[in-house]
């Protein structure tokens, strides 16, 4: 008799990205052991283009926000339906409507839980702030994981560290770190051939989009043909344009849209940044040094993972001066795909391939659900 797995996921993006794509190939895997994998997404996913095409290759629920009165009931609904032995959420949002969903449910065999956490977690610095976050992780982090038996997936090992502080059992937690589908995405490095730099932007602040800016802005006296292009969606480039460059534009930047092939972006670009203030695991980090770009990231917890990359720079955060060295530095390397270099991002394409491949991940996603059902 087959099993089910039940996935939901907060996750609405306009394109399938890796995230979607790991979860397919982990799919065909749990096939091949006699078990279905059960999508669920919020209402705002089912009209996104990829989703049509989706919904009709695999099993797909559609449930209100989180927040939403009645996700509860749609949830309970779901599981009576299907039946899981796992309910595996992505993102956060579900973990608690899920627990409570699960109790309501009448069903006889209760399904375990696992909390796949993705988002980074940290503190604000105003003390009220703070402490109202902490009565809130507490009770996600200790009281509900502890009453409904709750296993959790951290995608790095700081994001683990934190909801053990906040009361999570630390021998139900194990970091696993994300795996990348290696066939999307183009490794043929290219000569460098322009002075441009890429960012991603999905929530501007905590992706250090001020301190770039700034980077930028320094660099513009040294470098009079220098582009950085943003990926960002329409909110982040209102508030970029707005309350980051008050309507003022410069000529060296270019916002633009995110697109379903992300090698059509990537092309584009001589350089890769991630400023960020958080992360937790960065695909867009991954995706671009297996592509073979050049990386300079900002030394926080969250991009711990990519250092030992040899074409991978550092900066401090938040430092504006230091970033704009690393770019400077990477503009004199401009039309001069030395061997060294060459080898320097041959060598990171390795390292990614070596520990980061979907393959990689989904033996030990695998190898964790063994730990909770017998499979």
């Amino acid at each position: 008799m087959k099993k089910n797995v039940l996935h939901i996921s907060q996750y609405s993006a306009e394109y399938e990205g890796n995230f979607i794509a790991s979860l397919k190939q982990l799919e065909l895997r749990l096939i091949s052991k006699n078990i279905n994998i059960i999508y669920v997404f919020p209402l705002s996913a089912k009209d996104q283009q990829w989703m049509s095409k989706f919904s009709t290759e695999h099993q797909v629920f559609f449930v209100k926000n989180p927040s939403d009165s009645g996700v509860i009931d749609q949830i309970s609904l779901i599981i009576e339906k299907t039946l899981p032995v796992i309910i595996h959420s992505h993102f956060d949002g579900y973990d608690i409507p899920i627990c409570k969903s699960i109790k309501k449910a009448k069903v006889n065999f209760k399904p375990r839980i696992i909390w796949h956490l993705h988002n980074p977690l940290y503190y604000q610095k105003s003390y009220i702030k703070k402490a109202y976050q902490k009565i809130r992780f507490l009770e996600h982090y200790s009281f509900f994981s502890k009453k409904y038996n709750v296993s959790a997936v951290a995608v790095s090992p700081e994001i683990a560290s934190f909801v053990i502080d906040n009361g999570f059992n630390k021998n139900k937690i194990e970091v696993i770190e994300n795996g990348l589908v290696l066939d999307r995405i183009d490794s043929t490095i290219s000569k460098i051939e322009n002075k441009s730099f890429i960012a991603f932007a999905g929530r501007p602040f905590v992706k250090g989009m001020d301190t770039l800016l700034a980077a930028c802005e320094i660099l513009k006296s040294d470098s009079k043909d220098f582009i950085l292009t943003i990926v960002a969606s329409d909110q982040a480039r209102m508030i970029i344009e707005k309350d980051l460059l008050h309507d003022e534009i410069p000529e060296w930047l270019r916002i633009v849209q995110l697109s379903s092939d992300i090698n059509v972006l990537l092309k584009k670009s001589s350089c890769f940044i991630s400023s960020s203030r958080a992360e937790t695991f960065s695909y867009a980090v991954c995706e671009a040094i297996y592509f073979g770009l050049p990386v300079i990231l900002s030394n926080i917890d969250g991009t711990r993972w990519a250092w030992p990359c040899p074409s991978v720079k550092v900066y401090p955060c938040l430092d504006a001066f230091s970033l704009y060295a690393r770019m400077k530095e990477h503009i004199a390397l401009e039309n001069n795909l030395s061997d060294n270099i060459r080898l320097e991002l041959q060598q990171s394409q390795q390292y990614i391939y070596n520990r980061y491949s979907i393959d990689i991940w989904i033996e030990k996603i695998v190898s964790f659900y063994k730990k909770i059902i017998d499979l």
